[in-house]
């Protein structure tokens, strides 16, 4: 993706032989590394990047939202999933699983400040730096906070671990995708509950301030 994406979009080179790069054991840990001036700047996902910005520590300079503008590619960037083995055990168990987590989803899009909340005490950083977290992801970048599934956005990932070699033996989409307990477990059609429950609240073209305003006033309610 940095090839791809992330280069093109910040204007700086594409090819990883320009960089002197440190592999680092997480995003926290490269956060650290760059606020101590150890590392000139770092890729993570959020809320690091927020954090750089709102302790003034640096700022983004590139946020892809996995879609190269050249093809209209989509990518997937993580995903809720379920060992196989798991659900052939306990396949009612593993249906609630999956139907939680887009109900989770839910909340984080009409909720936002209770679950800005809860994600600042599960990273331990300030409420603010949740709130904006969440903004990217649910308004800002679009809704990519999703648990729809076109299918062409995981094809597409395996299609570049094949060109970049990232895996010794690439799965099959079939091997890795399997949205039966998804289509079974009675999760709401996302399209539609972004068009009720979001749009009207939420417009895509929001901005912070004015997102943060009307959702703290709506958890006052």
């Amino acid at each position: 993706m940095w090839q791809t994406d992330y280069g093109p979009e910040a204007g700086i080179p594409a090819k990883s032989s320009e960089y002197d790069c440190v592999d680092m054991e997480s995003d926290k840990d490269a956060y650290l590394a760059f606020k101590t001036g150890k590392i000139k700047a770092f890729t993570s996902c959020d809320p690091w990047g927020s954090v750089a910005e709102y302790e003034g520590t640096g700022k983004i300079i590139a946020s892809t939202q996995y879609k190269e503008e050249s093809t209209g590619k989509q990518y997937n960037c993580c995903s809720f999933s379920l060992n196989k083995n798991f659900i052939k055990d306990h396949p009612e168990l593993a249906k609630k699983l999956v139907l939680a987590h887009t109900k989770s989803i839910e909340y984080i899009y009409t909720n936002p400040v209770k679950a800005a909340k809860i994600f600042a005490e599960d990273y331990n950083v300030d409420e603010e730096v949740a709130l904006m977290t969440i903004y990217k992801k649910t308004v800002g970048e679009g809704r990519t906070l999703t648990w729809k599934i076109t299918g062409e956005e995981y094809k597409n990932n395996l299609e570049m671990y094949k060109e970049y070699k990232k895996m010794d033996k690439v799965p099959s989409y079939d091997e890795v995708v399997d949205k039966s307990l998804l289509d079974s477990c009675g999760a709401d059609d996302f399209d539609k509950f972004i068009e009720e429950k979001v749009d009207p609240v939420f417009p895509k073209d929001m901005s912070y301030d004015d997102w943060k305003a009307k959702a703290i006033k709506l958890d006052k309610q």
